[in-house]
Order: C-alpha cells, then structure tokens, then sequence
C-alpha cells in the first residue's frame, strides 16, 4: 500500500491493522495482523478459507483513517495432504522404544500415495516405519530405538512425499533416565555452626526429576523434624527452626517416570541458637481518648545475640485503630513500627508481627489472630544483645477515641544463648511423718540449684530455709510450729540469674493430714478449659473462697462464698493454680486454660 506520507504529521499512523474481507468488503471479520509498521508491505498469511470475493482493508490503529483494495480476489486451495503425529507418551525412558503414529488426511481429494524418510536422527538410534508407502488418510507407525542408552533432549526430522508435494516437520521429545542419587553440595558432610533455618543444595545430571528430602535427628531417619516431597529445582529453604547444637542427618532421592534413586546422605550440626518466648503480665494499660503515648515493657534476663525478633498475639481495645501507631523499641533504642495508621474507621488489633509472615496486607479491622510483616522489618534488630528492657510504645495520635491494651509478647531466636533456667513446676507438700512436711517439685534444665524459701501464711516476707544442688527434686523440713500454716515457694539459680518463683503452696500438719481425702472429694472440670470452671463439692465441708494464681504464685482472680463455677474468659492461655480454702485447710489444684 501507499503510505502516502500517513505516518507523519498530522496524521502521524505509525501502525496499521490489516483485516480480510470474505464478502466483498462488506464486513471484515478476519484480522490478519495488528499494530504492524505502516511501511507499506506486510507478508500476511490468508485465512483458511475459500472465497472469490477476497478485499484487504489496511486501517490506521491509533486513528479512523483506512483505505480498501478496488477488486475482489481469490482465495484458493491446492490438493494436497495434512499429518497429523502421536506420540504414545510424553517422554521416554532410555530402555524405552519411541513410537509415533502418524495419521494423514487428503486436502482436495488429493490421492497420491506417501512416503517418509528421516533426517538428523543423531548416531545411536535406528527407525523403521510399519509401512512407508500409504494412501492419505491411512496411517503409518514410526518406531525409533535407542541403541545407546542415549540421554536428553531429542529432535530430528520427518519428510512425508507425495507426487510433487513435500512436507518436513521438527520432531522432538524428551529421553530420560533410570535417575541416580543427587549430590548434596550444602550444607557439607559433618559441617559445623549451620543457621538453624539452612538452605539445602545439590546438584544432578537426571533428566525431567523432582526430588524427596526428609531431615531427622539419627542417622535412621525415625525422628524425622521435616520432609517435602516433589521438589522441582536443586534447592529447598528449611521451613521450621532447626534446634541449635544438634547433629541433623538429611537424605534426597531422585524421582522421574522411569524411577526412583538411593538417598544421598549428609549430616550437619546446627550452630548454638535457642529460641524462647515471653509476654506481658502488667496489663491491662488504658490507652487515653485524648492525643497520648503509653508504654508498656518486658524485661528479659536471657543473654544472647539476636538472631529474629517476633510480636506474639497483639491483642488490645480501640475504637478508630487508623488514630494509632504501634512502634517496638529494644534495649538499645532500636525503633521498628508495626503499623501506622491502618485501616479507618475499624476498631481494636489482634494480631502477630514476623519478617516470615507472607503478607503485610493487614486485614480491617486487623481481629484475626494471624501473623503479618510488619511496617519495618524487625530485622533491624539483628545482632543486637537481647537482655534488657524492651517496650511496646502507643501513639494515640488524634483526640476523642480511646481503649486498653490487653496482651503482647516476644519470641526471639539468640545465638550463643544464656538463658535463665525456666521455674520449677507442680511443687507439692505431703506429710513426711512426725511434724515433718516434703516439698516436691519437678527438675528443670539449666540450672545449678534451687532454692526454698518459706512464709508464715498470709504474711508477704518469704525466707530463704535451703539451698540445694542442681537435680534436686526434694527437701523435707519440720515445721518450726506445728501450729502454724506455712507457705512455700522454690526458684532456681544458674550462673545468668534466677528463674521465676514455681507455685506457692500451703502446708501445716492440718493441712497435710486432710488434704488427701478431701482432695479427692473435689473435682474441678473441664480441664484444660475455655471460658468457664465448674467445681464440684463431693465433701460434707464448704468451700469458702477460691484462688487463682499464675505459675510465678501471682494472685490472679478470687472470689469468695459458695463458688460453683469460675468465668476465665479473661485469663490468658497458660497453667495455673486453683487454692480452695475450706475453714483452716486449703485445697490445690492445676488447670490449663486455652481460647
């Protein structure tokens, strides 16, 4: 066509469509090509139909300028043949035969007969078809075998002649292999001081494979901590925390259609990194409905470099969340927001911060209990000591609305961890014989020893009465007055500081010589529990108040009277300890509480 000078100003057509008109150019149904140079020639191929009343419309794509050929054309079709190919499978394995059918079709009625050879069918394979000399719409079966065990990739050609007519088509397909066992490059045979979240490597010459990795603690793989299965590609990110200073054992195998290898085996040892959780008991903090900042702070004694910072459960009241800025501070003034401004309208949070999480798209209102990155990344606190004060800073940046905040905590990851040693549990008194009372209480990790301490009930001074080396499960005392009700507590010591007090209990011959009868005669249920305790009083004796405390002897909730059932739907999940008073003696019990 002329261009005609319609790809300059103003017209300024740099592209054209190309369409086919069937009808004379009354419709143009058909495009041949778009957005082609307007240069003034484009080869084209025609619609697969037959028309003598073919026109071309060359049109402008960016504007209504168009311009249509003066005569009708023809549209034709030589007699010939079409193939058609199937192959009996996908891919092949090695020790596999190749087959392929080849079905063709006459064009026009064309009736020559038709023969096939092939071309740059490398060294190694020979071919034979099952009849080289048929009638279009008959077909024939191409059979290759691969004499050599030949590897890989696969493609030749296939001429089909017919009278003066010839056709070529490009064959290919993939040959694979029975697979060997991969090489595991990372990490290396009994290699030291691994990231507890390691990425495993190898390499492999197999063809079309996915892979199996399974990971475990002994060398039996019966303690497998993960597996994955259908790995597509050389390498695969640990997805849960590997524990530190531990021998680990990987194994990979190799899969395709023609099989399954032997393991590949290593061992690493994973570097000295523990992970420990802690969150707030001061809560709740009423956040103003006036322009304000409120902190709230935990304080941890463990000692160690950080290697990740998590927020758990950040739950708390406020109505017009979009007036709020949530920022963590460490103990050396490192500043991370974890968000600002969200959402509108919407009121209170309750969800969790990771660098892992896989989304920051926080929902609105953010209530649904998931994990979400952050606004900036915790990473920022990397390699930071993780002992001290850490605080959770409030900014309430706009008047009227206000609320509380209920809960949050830390799960951190230190490397070269120090850490207090956890506080003793289920400590217990019984009656010794004589005057004499035994505490019991179960061992904890980490530790260099306990200590007991007593109290004359409802007086706040503790004593300490002993001293007692690591391993130390049991101490038996008399009761300097047999008279008199005491109360217990044991803490343990290591060389970074002391644990949290294990529960408080109270003892005294009374006590002692009743509990176990009477005990048995109340029943707390259910336990674990969700929002409600019922207690059932099977004992001819009234209960006259109830006690919660937390494991740390804390008193957390009480009430007083004939109590029958105990609302916990504002505990927070954990174990705790239920104290019955019943006249002089007292009654403990263990409940787990979970929402």
């Amino acid at each position: 066509w002329n261009v005609a000078n319609t790809n300059l100003a103003p017209v300024n057509s740099q592209l054209v469509n190309i369409y086919l008109s069937t009808d004379g150019g009354l419709t143009f149904t058909r495009t041949l090509i778009e957005n082609t140079p307007n240069d003034g020639i484009e080869t084209v191929r025609l619609a697969n139909v037959v028309t003598t009343q073919a026109r071309i419309k060359v049109a402008s794509a960016d504007n209504v300028f168009f311009n249509i050929n003066n005569t009708d054309f023809s549209i034709f079709e030589t007699p010939s043949f079409d193939l058609a190919f199937d192959f009996n499978q996908p891919n092949y394995c090695s020790e596999d035969d190749i087959t392929i059918n080849i079905n063709t079709a006459p064009v026009l009625n064309f009736r020559e007969p038709i023969t096939f050879s092939l071309n740059n069918l490398p060294s190694g394979f020979s071919a034979s078809f099952s009849d080289n000399n048929i009638e279009p719409g008959q077909s024939t079966t191409l059979t290759i075998v691969n004499e050599e065990g030949f590897v890989g990739s696969l493609s030749f050609n296939l001429n089909a002649n017919a009278g003066s007519i010839s056709k070529e088509e490009t064959l290919s397909t993939i040959v694979q292999n029975i697979p060997g066992k991969p090489s595991i490059l990372s990490p290396s045979q009994s290699q030291t001081d691994v990231f507890f979240l390691p990425i495993i490597v190898w390499e492999d010459q197999n063809v079309l494979t996915n892979y199996d990795l399974q990971i475990a603690t002994d060398s039996d793989f019966t303690n497998i901590v993960e597996s994955a299965e259908n790995i597509s590609g050389f390498g695969y990110q640990v997805q849960n925390e590997l524990e530190g200073l531990t021998k680990h054992f990987v194994r990979i195998r190799t899969k395709n259609n023609c099989g399954i290898s032997d393991y590949a085996v290593t061992s690493f040892t994973t570097e000295n990194i523990d992970c420990d959780v802690a969150a707030i008991s001061n809560v709740p903090i009423i956040i103003p409905d006036s322009v304000s900042t409120i902190q709230s702070t935990l304080v941890l004694k463990e000692k160690g470099s950080i290697v990740s910072v998590e927020v758990r459960d950040l739950r708390g009241t406020h109505s017009f969340i979009s007036d709020l800025r949530v920022t963590l501070i460490s103990p050396q003034n490192t500043q991370v927001v974890l968000f600002d401004g969200i959402c509108t309208e919407q009121d209170n949070f309750n969800v969790s911060f990771s660098d892992l999480a896989e989304s920051g798209n926080l929902p609105c209102p953010p209530v649904d209990g998931l994990t979400y990155l952050p606004l900036d990344s915790l990473d920022a606190f990397t390699g930071e000591e993780i002992e001290g004060k850490w605080t959770l800073m409030i900014e309430d940046l706009e008047n009227l609305d206000g609320g509380q905040l209920t809960n949050w905590g830390l799960r951190f990851c230190v490397r070269n961890p120090q850490f207090r040693p956890d506080p003793p549990l289920n400590l217990k008194a019984s009656y010794a014989g004589g005057k004499k009372v035994q505490l019991d209480w179960e061992d904890v990790e980490n530790e260099r020893s306990y200590t007991v301490e007593r109290a004359v009930r409802e007086r706040t001074r503790f004593e300490e009465i002993a001293v007692l080396p690591e391993n130390t499960t049991t101490y038996i005392e008399e009761f300097p007055n047999s008279e008199i009700t005491y109360e217990y507590r044991v803490f343990a010591t290591n060389t970074i500081g002391d644990s949290d007090y294990s529960n408080t209990i109270m003892a005294s011959l009374s006590i002692l010589n009743t509990n176990n009868k009477l005990s048995s005669e109340i029943i707390i249920y259910p336990n674990p529990a969700k929002d409600k305790l019922y207690i059932k009083n099977e004992s001819q004796q009234k209960i006259e108040a109830v006690y919660i405390r937390n494991t740390m002897g804390q008193l957390i909730k009480q009430q007083t009277g004939q109590v029958e059932s105990i609302d916990v739907t504002t505990l927070q999940a954990g174990l705790y300890f239920i104290q019955l008073q019943i006249g002089n003696e007292q009654i403990v019990k263990q409940v787990v509480i979970h929402h």
